[in-house]
């Protein structure tokens, strides 16, 4: 199954399309999925559910962060 299917399948079970997108890529961020889902539920349907910001595109930033982001002020993304 693809990553786009899985968080299709998981949005279809009730989650929020940040949650979805996030925790299709557990596997590469190193969290459960109840982590994922708790840390991203407030990025689905924008934020706070204002729907200016695409929750999907919350989602997917959450994991470019995870998979690429920097840990300190002077270090560069990788």
């Amino acid at each position: 199954m693809t990553r786009a299917e899985q968080a299709a399948q998981l949005f279809a079970e009730g989650y929020n399309c940040a949650q979805a997108v996030a925790m299709a890529f557990c596997d590469l961020t190193g969290f459960t999925k109840e982590q994922t889902a708790k840390m991203v539920s407030p990025f689905g349907g924008g934020f706070g559910r204002l729907r200016e910001v695409c929750g999907a595109v919350s989602g997917m930033t959450f994991v470019f962060g995870q998979l690429y982001g920097y840990e300190t002020p002077n270090q560069e993304a990788q």
